[in-house]
């Protein structure tokens, strides 16, 4: 049986933070890439549902995948989730079912 559903990621964007490193215990600027995770339906972008920041420290080189935006792993995380949007098709779910509904409702007038 194949389900058509289900989620994937996108690259959003890449930039430098300066936040902590666990394994040399430094502050340093880090290299951020940002993605953003959505669900899909039959391949449609339905509902963007979470960014997430892999990221490489500057200093000795470790990799951290799929950290949250938060404040305990990134200290501007605000920036950073304003800085880097979820793109525009990951909404196209709802913006299909809304047009449905509108001309469902628009048609029950005539």
């Amino acid at each position: 049986m194949i389900f058509f559903y289900g989620t994937k990621q996108r690259f959003i964007g890449h930039d430098e933070a300066y936040m902590p490193c666990p394994c040399c215990e430094v502050h340093t600027d880090a290299e951020v890439y940002v993605t953003s995770k959505y669900f899909h339906v039959y391949w449609i972008p339905f509902w963007p549902m979470d960014k997430e920041v892999n990221s490489e420290c500057g200093k000795c080189g470790l990799k951290r995948y799929n950290l949250p935006i938060e404040d305990k792993f990134i200290p501007d995380a605000k920036e950073l989730k304003r800085k880097f949007k979820h793109p525009w098709y990951t909404y196209l779910g709802p913006a299909l079912i809304s047009f449905i509904i509108a001309f469902l409702i628009v048609s029950s007038f005539r």
